[in-house]
């Protein structure tokens, strides 16, 4: 996949001793899901012993999905489709269990730009008292409409994380792997905004912050395919529900073809 969008990061020189896994939840991404590993497997660092962890949970993919991943030599969990909270839970237990410190997650649509782990890594090992950092996503399949309203939505959250109403993307964000599971992982019964909601509980545990460098270039075809009235309405309803305790159960994007890019 080609992109249009120029991939700005700051390359940020760090020790490297932390070790960094990613996980990967997919379900009907095979025309998606090589691109997003090899930006991952293509990182322009130097581990140092410490190599970058990869895994791959499936959700019950009716397509190739799993088979590219393997085909990449990435190891893949199945989910039997629960959903992307517990697919990414799973994924961070596996991860843990492999000694890792750092658990980061990206979506299958999405591209790590270069050296998107040593800026993770970077975080954490400049401050200890950090323990999750999120950044922006960038659409690089979308228009200048799209983008701009992306960027808004970033600057909104980057705002609200300063005021300690931590928001991040559940796609294009890492935690300390015990703080991570200390604090229960995404929840796994919000259909909608799991990844609001654990920032919010993890805040409680300690420092978080939005990085505006912390880029991931992502697919915008939800929102090309279904507009953005209806995911409004729902991020909406979601929030409300939030506040109020209250439940509201959506499938959210399971309506959009995802064996269409744009």
């Amino acid at each position: 996949m080609t992109t249009k969008t120029t991939m700005k990061t700051r390359r940020v020189p760090v020790n490297r001793g932390l070790s960094i896994g990613v996980v990967i939840p997919a379900k009907n991404e095979e025309l998606f899901i090589k691109n997003c590993i090899k930006s991952l497997k293509s990182q322009q660092s130097s581990l140092h012993g410490s190599p970058l962890k990869l895994v791959v949970v499936d959700g019950n993919s009716s397509d190739a999905t799993a088979k590219l991943a393997r085909q990449e030599g990435i190891t893949v969990l199945k989910d039997l489709g629960i959903g992307p909270a517990y697919a990414r839970n799973l994924g961070a237990l596996f991860l843990k269990q492999r000694g890792t410190d750092i658990v980061a997650f990206m979506d299958a649509d999405t591209i790590a730009p270069p050296y998107w782990v040593d800026r993770i890594r970077a975080h954490f090992e400049k401050r200890p008292e950090l323990i999750g950092v999120g950044g922006p996503y960038i659409p690089y399949d979308g228009k200048k409409k799209d983008k701009r309203i992306y960027a808004l939505v970033s600057l909104g959250m980057r705002v609200l994380t300063r005021t300690g109403l931590p928001h991040f993307y559940g796609g294009n964000c890492a935690f300390r792997t015990e703080e991570f599971l200390r604090a229960g992982g995404f929840n796994e019964k919000v259909s909608m905004l799991e990844d609001m909601e654990l920032s919010f509980r993890m805040r409680k545990l300690g420092k978080l912050e939005f990085d505006k460098h912390l880029l991931a270039f992502t697919s915008c075809r939800r929102y090309r395919q279904m507009g953005y009235l209806k995911p409004v309405y729902q991020t909406i309803r979601s929030y409300s529900s939030f506040i109020t305790k209250s439940h509201y159960k959506t499938n959210y994007f399971d309506g959009i073809d995802r064996h269409k890019r744009c």
